[in-house]
């Protein structure tokens, strides 16, 4: 008779009741990957091993309870990753588990659908949206998000006749956002600015602009004049008129003092569109410092504005015309500003790596000394051979007293040249006396180093052998030779 083996059942198995607590123990802890992993695992033995004990589940729980549960758990936690998550995709995957487990969650289908509207996924965002209209019509916000979707996929009739339903009372900024906001998808760009720029019926003293339209920041106050010159800029480039908007968005308006946070986001999208503007307009160095000047916005107060990733394309635009017309200074400083945003961009360091005998040169002019030096030394890493740059590196090393590092670099050019001599080929004698007679002056200068810098007297005579071997006649370094000799003590 054959026997069965039969499996043994594991002495200890973590029940689904210490999975959910330890679920909550890391999120309590601020550990939402962890409590994820625990929670899923929780919802796996919940599948494979409901119902337990008569149908009862943990804690006197029925396992439909329990399911429900670590459903309400898992999408209160995928939600709050997506909060934090920088990656659109990793945001929209995150928030549709959250959906899939909660769905008639009204809050986690509105940011579902703003997301699917974000990335400009019209019919999907409406869809979601509308889920959440449907279970909370009464809503404003929902009211408002569900007028836009139905923008994004088309139905601007059906958002007219919402508008014209509103009572009076509704007739608020929000209302008002959304109605400039169907003139613009309608193509109606001059209406949008005219409904902007209206006076309020309700402010008869003049109040009632393009200031009433500004966000608001928790806790800050922003400056309407700066969010009118934005809003009128923008709504003028969205309606053609390049010329004017360039106009409008060049134009800063006065500050007193620092700007807020809110303040300097305004001011540094303000930058950011000028600057594009003068891209297309080839005003390169004018569109590098409005550029240049949102970025140093942006990065003192660390604000997360959507444009920042277009910004190196920009500078890349702006580098390259700059080295065909011959600013290599500027080309330079826009690959610089671009690993402010992206530091791994390849093109821009590619740039930088090749462009560092500039970036020393332009730093020794200004008077830079320690960076010039700094940038051959790298350069010569990369071409060791390069004559220029030895005599740079040397110059640059000997003048910040660096003089053991300045011999080094002198004795390798002095190399390189008697070895170019002993290679007469191709070298008219033209060439081969102008050659020798910069071998003999580096040769005396580099001899004076060494016997200035104290070192020791057979070095020097070594490196008067190499230079006599190039020439035996020439009397200053046998005259140097017998002093050396002398010094030592040797006839």
């Amino acid at each position: 008779m054959k026997k069965h083996k039969t499996k043994l059942k594991p002495s200890h198995r973590v029940s689904v009741n210490e999975l959910l607590s330890l679920a909550e123990s890391h999120r309590d802890g601020g550990r939402v990957d962890e409590a994820i992993r625990v929670l899923r695992r929780a919802e796996e033995e919940v599948q494979h091993n409901a119902p337990w004990n008569g149908g009862k589940g943990i804690l006197g729980a029925s396992p439909e309870e329990v399911r429900k549960r670590i459903a309400q758990l898992l999408a209160t936690l995928f939600s709050l990753r997506a909060e934090g998550a920088r990656d659109p995709v990793k945001k929209l995957l995150d928030l549709e588990e959250a959906a899939k487990r909660m769905p008639s969650a009204p809050r986690t289908l509105l940011k579902l659908g703003a997301c699917y509207l974000a990335a400009a996924k019209a019919e999907r965002a409406f869809e979601f949206i509308g889920k959440a209209h449907r279970i909370l019509p009464r809503s404003p916000i929902l009211e408002r998000a569900f007028a836009l979707a139905q923008l994004a996929v088309g139905h601007t009739r059906e958002v007219k006749e919402w508008l014209q339903h509103l009572p009076e009372r509704a007739g608020n900024v929000p209302s008002k956002r959304m109605a400039v906001i169907r003139d613009l998808m309608q193509g109606n760009h001059s209406q949008a600015i005219l409904r902007l720029e209206s006076r309020s019926q309700a402010r008869p003293s003049g109040e009632g602009t393009l200031q009433e339209f500004a966000p608001e920041f928790p806790g800050q106050k922003l400056d309407g004049e700066l969010w009118t010159c934005l809003m009128k800029g923008l709504l003028q480039l969205t309606g053609g008129d390049v010329e004017g908007a360039g106009k409008q968005l060049s134009a800063l308006p006065p500050l007193n003092g620092s700007p807020s946070r809110s303040d300097a986001a305004v001011l540094a999208t303000q930058l950011f569109y000028s600057g594009v503007l003068n891209v297309e307009s080839r005003r390169f160095k004018q569109a590098a410092s409005d550029l240049q000047e949102a970025l140093r916005l942006g990065s003192e107060r660390a604000l997360a504005l959507p444009w920042l990733t277009r910004v190196p394309a920009y500078f890349h635009r702006i580098g390259v015309s700059a080295v065909r017309g011959g600013d290599l200074p500027l080309a330079i400083d826009c690959w610089q500003r671009i690993f402010q945003v992206d530091p791994q961009d390849k093109v821009a360091a590619a740039n930088l790596k090749a462009s560092r005998p500039i970036q020393a040169n332009l730093a020794w002019r200004a008077g830079d000394l320690e960076k010039a030096a700094a940038l051959w030394k790298e350069s010569l890493q990369v071409r060791p051979q390069d004559e220029q740059l030895l005599k740079n590196a040397a110059l640059g090393c000997e003048r910040l007293g660096r003089t053991v590092e300045a011999i080094s670099f002198w004795k390798s050019l002095a190399q390189r040249w008697r070895q170019q001599l002993r290679n007469e080929r191709g070298i008219s004698a033209p060439e081969e006396a102008g050659l020798r007679g910069r071998l003999f002056r580096l040769e005396r200068h580099l001899v004076d180093l060494m016997v200035a810098a104290g070192r020791p007297t057979h070095e020097v005579l070594n490196e008067l052998d190499s230079a006599l071997k190039i020439d035996t006649t020439h009397q200053d370094f046998h005259r140097m030779y017998a002093d050396l000799l002398l010094e030592m003590g040797r006839p």
